[in-house]
């Protein structure tokens, strides 16, 4: 949705009988919009970018990928958010979340992605062959946090963790 200043419209329990027709005008949004770099202020391009609204359950109210200069812009309906900045597989970056970002007009939230550890290694089958696609999901129960990543062609993959004790589980 880039370039565009109009926020998603969802209808919860639509009814589709025959000759139904169903127009939709999609309402101006609040532009929530900045930039995304590294520890050095280098930009930090394909970082996905999203908000959850508080009041709501069901899940993301918006979103947007960074341009190659870390830059993002995300039309939004007034409320209170939960912004978080995900960086690319494999950069080594952690995620950074800004908590009740309220917006009542065009705002600039920037993030800042610091450096983690890396877990590192492969998911292979029986075999020994590599699997491709497999998702890598790691949980710190102390806190909640997860974090996920999948798989390249040849089974490795790449996780940028905080320090700490975590749980594991590997799926095909």
């Amino acid at each position: 949705r880039p370039n565009t200043a109009y926020v998603p419209q969802r209808f919860e329990r639509l009814e589709v009988k025959a000759g139904r027709t169903l127009d939709v005008v999609l309402e101006e949004g609040i532009v929530l919009s900045g930039r995304v770099t590294d520890a050095d202020g280098n930009p930090v391009g394909q970082a996905y970018v999203h908000a959850g609204d508080q009041d709501k359950s069901d899940g993301d109210e918006g979103f947007a990928n960074t341009e190659r200069d870390g830059t993002y812009r995300m039309p939004l309906s007034a409320g209170v958010y939960d912004v978080t900045a995900e960086p690319p597989d494999g950069s080594g970056l952690l995620r950074a979340t800004a908590s009740a970002v309220q917006l009542t007009a065009p705002r600039t939230l920037n993030f800042q992605l610091t450096k983690g550890l890396i877990l590192s290694g492969r998911v292979t089958g029986p075999d020994g062959q590599g699997l491709f696609d497999a998702r890598i999901n790691v949980f710190k129960p102390q806190t909640g946090e997860w974090y996920g990543t999948q798989t390249r062609r040849d089974g490795t993959y790449l996780l940028a963790l905080p320090p700490g004790a975590y749980g594991l589980r590997a799926e095909p």
